[in-house]
C-alpha cells in the first residue's frame, strides 16, 4: 500500500515550523488529508491573527475552528473528502468565542508517490487580498511542503485547477501511468458519490479496489492488457461500492501520450478513465433477454448508450488536452498565470 510506505515522513509540528519558518505572509495552517482533518501546524501569523497559541492548536480537530454556522463547512468537507482545491468563504471562530467571516483557500498535497499527504489552508481575514497573491503564497508552501515529503510534480496546480473545474456531471478519474501500479491521481467528486470512499482511501492505489468476488476476471484482463500497452479501451465491469454494494461500471480509458523532453525519447503518461453507473442499463438488458429479445432492439436504450459512449469521448479529450497542458513559463520565462 503506497499510503503506508509514505507514512515514515515526519510530520510533527516542530518539523513542518522548520520546512515553513521563511513563509511569512498570510495565515496558514496545515492539516491532515481526512474528512475529521487534525491540525498539524499553524502559522504564527494565525495565531496572532485569531489568538490561539500552539498548545491550543496541535493536534486539535479542524472542526473547533468553525462556526456552528458556517455555511462554507460542507463545500470544505467535500474538498476534503474528495481530494481537490477550494477557494471560499467561511466562518471562523476566534479564541475567546467570536466568529468572522474569512476567505479560505484550500489545496492538497501530494508526495512521490501520488498519495495526498497533506492539506494546506491559506487564510484571507480581511477579505480583500487579490487571488493572485494568494496563489503567491499556496505555491510557496506547496513548494516547500513537497519538498520535505518528496515531490509529486507531475500533475501541477494549474492542471489539477482546470479538471476541478470542467463543467461535467460524469465520474472521471486520472491515473498515473509513470508510477508502480499506475495508480489513481485525481478523481472528479462524482466518482466518490458511485463508490462511496474518500479520496485518503483512493488517490495513490490501483482501481482494481473496486472489484470483488464476481468480477468477470476475463474483463480485467483486457484492462490489464490494455494499460501495458498503452492503448484505448471500453469496458462493463461489475464493481462494488464501499459499503459491498454491486454497481454495473461502464469504463472508457483513454491513454496520454506525453511529448518527448530533453532527456528522454519518451515519457510514460496518463491514463484518463470515465466512468458511468449503468446497472439500470443492464437490468433492462436482463429484463429484455428473459423476454427472448435483445436490447439492440430497444430505441430509446440504444441512442442513451450512444449517447453516453460520445460523451465519454468527449470528457477524455479534454481532460486529455489539460494533461498535456505545459506549465512551462511563457515569452521572456514570464511564469503563466495560474486560471481563475
Amino acid at each position: 500500500n503506497m499510503n503506508k510506505a509514505a507514512e515514515q515522513v515526519d510530520l510533527t509540528w516542530g518539523t513542518l515550523g522548520g520546512v515553513l519558518a521563511e513563509v511569512k505572509s498570510q495565515p496558514f495552517i496545515i492539516c491532515s488529508p481526512a474528512i475529521e482533518s487534525t491540525i498539524l501546524y499553524a502559522s504564527k501569523t494565525f495565531e496572532e491573527e485569531f489568538g490561539y497559541t500552539t498548545s491550543d492548536l496541535s493536534e486539535s480537530k479542524l472542526e473547533t475552528l468553525r462556526a456552528a454556522c458556517d455555511a462554507g463547512s460542507e463545500d470544505l468537507c467535500s474538498a476534503l473528502r474528495c481530494g481537490h482545491e477550494l477557494v471560499t468563504t467561511t466562518s471562523m471562530k476566534n479564541k475567546d468565542g467570536t466568529v468572522r467571516e474569512i476567505k479560505v483557500h484550500m489545496v492538497p498535497v501530494w508526495d512521490s508517490k501520488g498519495c495526498i499527504r497533506l492539506y494546506a489552508q491559506v487564510f484571507d481575514p480581511s477579505l480583500s487580498v487579490q487571488q493572485a497573491d494568494l496563489d503567491k503564497t499556496v505555491l510557496e508552501i506547496i513548494d516547500r511542503l513537497q519538498g520535505h515529503v518528496g515531490a509529486y510534480t507531475r500533475l501541477s496546480l494549474r492542471q489539477t485547477r482546470l479538471l476541478s473545474a470542467l463543467p461535467h456531471p460524469k465520474a472521471y478519474v486520472v491515473s498515473d501511468a509513470s508510477l508502480p501500479e499506475c495508480p489513481l491521481v485525481w478523481c472528479s467528486t462524482p466518482f466518490y458519490d458511485i463508490c462511496g470512499y474518500t479520496a485518503g482511501e483512493t488517490i495513490g492505489r490501483n482501481c482494481r479496489f473496486l472489484q470483488g468476488p464476481d468480477t468477470n476476471l476475463n474483463e480485467v484482463a483486457r484492462l490489464r492488457i490494455a494499460v501495458d500497452s498503452l492503448t484505448p479501451i471500453s469496458s462493463c465491469l461489475l464493481n462494488y461500492h464501499k459499503e459491498g454494494a454491486q454497481f454495473w461500471n461502464h469504463v472508457f480509458m483513454l491513454p496520454v501520450n506525453l511529448p518527448a523532453d530533453s532527456s528522454s525519447a519518451a515519457r510514460p503518461g496518463y491514463f484518463v478513465a470515465t466512468q458511468y453507473d449503468v446497472t439500470r442499463f443492464m437490468d433492462k438488458a436482463t429484463a429484455l433477454q428473459l423476454q427472448g429479445r435483445a436490447f439492440e432492439h430497444d430505441a430509446d436504450m440504444v441512442a442513451e448508450l450512444e449517447a453516453l459512449d460520445e460523451m465519454q469521448r468527449d470528457i477524455n479529450a479534454r481532460i486529455r488536452d489539460i494533461l498535456l497542458d505545459s506549465d512551462e513559463p511563457g515569452p521572456a520565462g514570464v511564469p503563466r498565470p495560474l486560471p481563475p
